[in-house]
């Protein structure tokens, strides 16, 4: 039986932890993952695009924090 389990990550201004959070979810053979970027400033979700493309990532247009609804 393979178990599969879905990882969703809120992101603001923590690139460097962003990056060694994915290297580590991806190693761990996680199925679906899925980044928000609440417009972070830092390159956050431009480093996902370039060295993550197999990570689902939606970038908000504003910081909508974590329980927020757009």
């Amino acid at each position: 039986m393979t178990t599969s389990i879905a990882v969703a990550i809120v992101n603001y201004n923590t690139r460097e932890d962003l990056l060694a959070c994915l290297e580590t979810v991806r190693c761990e053979g996680t199925g679906e993952i899925v980044v928000v970027d609440n417009t972070s400033s830092d390159g956050s979700a431009e480093m996902v695009q370039a060295e993550f493309p197999w990570v689902r990532l939606h970038a908000n247009k504003m910081n909508l924090g974590f329980a927020a609804t757009p």
